[in-house]
């Protein structure tokens, strides 16, 4: 299965992997604040063109939906919180 990316640029901003676990990440968004994430699965699928051709899409880690902000993700100003976070989550 396909890991989530340790670095990667979303909307302008450079995220960095600082800590994880099985079921969880914690990542820095640019200078200022930290992600916390509950890691979601997608499975695998296909995608069927109208030409014929069939891609396979294999199955990967992805990071939560905004619409899962507040339940499977949350911006914490601190590291000290993030951990804090995790434990409120039951994940840790």
């Amino acid at each position: 299965m396909k890991q989530l990316e340790k670095e990667f640029v979303y909307d302008y901003h450079l995220y960095k992997q600082i800590d994880r676990d099985v079921d969880w990440a914690i990542y820095q968004r640019g200078i200022g604040s930290y992600e916390v994430i509950r890691i979601k699965i997608q499975n695998p699928t296909n995608i069927k063109f109208k030409t014929g051709a069939i891609i396979q899409l294999e199955e990967k880690e992805v990071y939560p939906h905004s619409e899962s902000w507040g339940t499977d993700a949350y911006t914490e100003p601190t590291l000290e919180r993030c951990y804090e976070r995790l434990y409120k989550m039951d994940l840790i």
